[in-house]
């Protein structure tokens, strides 16, 4: 069976607050609504960095690509690119 679970808002932001300012690069394997994707974009709007994430829940993925949409609209010099993808992570054979 397949289950989720949301991350609350408070252990990604504190997850975020411990990402060096020079990261270029996020990654949420297992994306879900996009909390953490949203945190590290609210930590690092100004700086140059790619937002990656992935979930196997198409539905998860509209939602978190809706809410990073949303995010980026209090940032608007913002240079984050955002891309999410549904998969699998662990599946090699996934896109």
């Amino acid at each position: 069976a397949q289950g989720a679970f949301y991350t609350p808002a408070a252990l990604c932001d504190w997850m975020t607050a411990n990402i060096p300012s020079s990261t270029n690069s996020v990654l949420d394997p297992a994306c879900g609504t996009g909390a953490f994707l949203v945190s590290a974009l609210r930590r690092h709007a100004e700086a140059p960095i790619e937002i990656r994430g992935m979930d196997i829940d198409p539905v998860a993925i509209s939602c978190a690509r809706q809410l990073l949409e949303y995010e980026l609209t209090f940032h608007p010099q913002a240079k984050a690119r955002t891309h999410l993808h549904v998969g699998n992570f662990l599946d090699p054979h996934a896109s």
